[in-house]
């Protein structure tokens, strides 16, 4: 019975990418997107609401000073996952599913080397960078609590859980990639006022709840990964794999393009 069902979900894949109608493609791969889209953004506003629920504001200005940042972390693993996702799904669509796998895995080894890069970057510099931003006093201290757990801690789940759910998504389990999201959301939900009021931790106990929750949604999305393999069109490894010059240029380009505003462009 497993075997049957692997063998479905791999047809179901194929399905999708090689004869499926482009309106009914489109919309299997894009409203779970949309809908993890919307999960993020309330996801971050609820960790302001419970910071907000202590009633200082010192930790609400934090939160509010230290989202530039927060914000310059998801751009780093929406370079891979734009890229990678896109040159992933159209070397399935041309059918070279080996050569995906290969894409896949080096965009995950870069996105973890750059996830290390960015936590190192934090820990030297981010004081001076609250010091650049105007922060001062307790707000300064509330803020660099935040960074040590949100973005220096909490860097590579933060990065890897966005890459690896777009790996997912480009095989065409938008589902899978947005209950990832999702299940990171509801467990931050659940675990922030624990860390802000029971625990004490204020503003830490948020940045904590959000490390601990991106890393829920990997270890799901690694599990998936590793249960999915046999049948999955995109074989992931472990060990890095080398790809040509051509593909990691196509990678970063895409990545940056996909980052840029499309204002006045007919």
């Amino acid at each position: 019975m497993p075997s049957r069902i692997k063998r479905r979900n791999a047809t179901d894949s194929r399905e999708l990418f090689e004869r499926a109608q482009l309106p009914r493609a489109i919309a299997a791969l894009a409203a779970p997107m949309v809908v993890s889209q919307m999960v993020v953004l309330a996801y971050n506003m609820a960790d302001t609401w419970f910071i907000g629920q202590t009633g200082n504001p010192d930790q609400v200005a934090a939160l509010t000073v230290t989202y530039p940042v927060f914000m310059l972390l998801n751009a780093v693993p929406n370079l891979f996952a734009v890229g990678g996702g896109s040159l992933v799904s159209r070397q399935l669509g041309e059918g070279n599913n080996a050569r995906a796998g290969r894409t896949a895995t080096a965009t995950v080894w870069m996105a973890a080397v750059s996830a290390l890069v960015f936590s190192v970057v934090m820990a030297l510099m981010g004081r001076s960078l609250l010091g650049m931003l105007g922060v001062q006093g307790r707000v300064a201290e509330f803020a660099w609590h935040y960074l040590i757990f949100a973005c220096m801690i909490g860097a590579p789940f933060t990065i890897l859980n966005l890459v690896v759910a777009a790996i997912v998504r480009a095989e065409g389990k938008s589902a899978v990639a947005s209950i990832g999201m999702v299940l990171g959301v509801l467990f931050n939900v659940i675990l922030a006022p624990l860390l802000i009021f029971v625990a004490d931790l204020q503003v830490a106990g948020a940045a904590l709840a959000t490390a601990l929750s991106n890393a829920t949604g990997l270890a799901f999305l690694i599990v998936y990964v590793i249960r999915h393999r046999e049948d999955s069109m995109v074989k992931l490894s472990l060990r890095p794999r080398a790809i040509p010059g051509s593909d990691a240029r196509s990678i970063i380009a895409i990545g940056i393009l996909g980052h840029i505003p499309r204002i006045g462009i007919q």
